[in-house]
């Protein structure tokens, strides 16, 4: 899914045959093929061909939506959290030793060395 994620972050619209993953993802800023339908995706890149407008607003939806709700500053917290939940009795340390959440990136990283 990362090539989904840079073509939305360079507010390209996509084609992809029609994944779970892939829908969560892009959402609206994809057109979908039926799975392993090649004339089905060759159909969905030609109605982007012939469609400038719907080319665009797909782009801009990917983009906005990569940077309002898929980059990393909104994902860590939901991450965090997660490795919170598996591990509670770390993160309770954690606070009794003041470690701030200032740096998501240093407390991550710190929490990934503690947990070894």
């Amino acid at each position: 899914m990362i090539k989904i994620m840079e073509y939305m972050a360079l507010g390209k619209p996509i084609v992809q045959f029609a994944l779970t993953e892939g829908r969560i993802t892009a959402g609206d800023a994809s057109l979908y093929a039926r799975p392993s339908d090649y004339i089905d995706f060759a159909k969905m890149i030609l109605k982007l061909l012939d469609d400038p407008v719907r080319r665009a607003a797909m782009g801009q939806y990917g983009r906005e939506r990569v940077e309002c709700a898929l980059a990393w500053n909104h994902q860590a917290p939901m991450l965090l959290a997660a490795y919170d939940s598996l591990w509670p009795e770390s993160a309770e340390q954690e606070l009794k030793d003041g470690h701030s959440c200032g740096g998501l990136a240093e407390e991550s990283n710190e929490r990934v060395r503690l947990r070894g």
